[in-house]
């Protein structure tokens, strides 16, 4: 192979990589936003339950507004962290009608608002860069 050949070939591979690298931090980025949108959906998720839960408003409208806030939270988790999405969807589950579960029975399937802090956490500061 003559010099030029060879030049143009490692060229070529050199190209191919830096495009690589630009996708994969592309892809990096968007989950970062991903993450960051579904963290703030939970979050509110986790606020609206913890106003509701000291305000002692036991309105129909309030727990039916927790079970939507629950289920975009689940929707934006989606891709991002799948047992976080499914313990939102239970949350949103049992906003519909929480006479169904008792506190026992909701500390037992990870639903308790403790327990999503703590899953919380773990997306919002596990495995991030400094």
């Amino acid at each position: 192979m003559d010099p030029f050949t060879a030049f143009g070939a490692l060229g070529t591979v050199l190209i191919a990589v830096k495009q690589w690298s630009e996708q994969v931090l592309k892809i990096d980025q968007e989950f970062r936003e991903d993450v960051r949108e579904a963290a703030q959906k939970i979050l509110a998720a986790l606020n609206q339950t913890e106003t509701y839960l000291k305000s002692g408003d036991n309105s129909l409208e309030a727990e039916s507004s927790l079970s939507q806030a629950w289920q975009l939270a689940s929707a934006a988790l989606y891709g991002v962290n799948t047992q976080l999405s499914q313990l939102c969807y239970l949350k949103g589950e049992h906003w519909k009608d929480p006479s169904k579960l008792s506190d026992s029975e909701i500390t037992q399937a990870g639903i308790s608002i403790e327990q999503i802090k703590i899953a919380v956490e773990k997306l919002l500061f596990d495995d991030q860069p400094n």
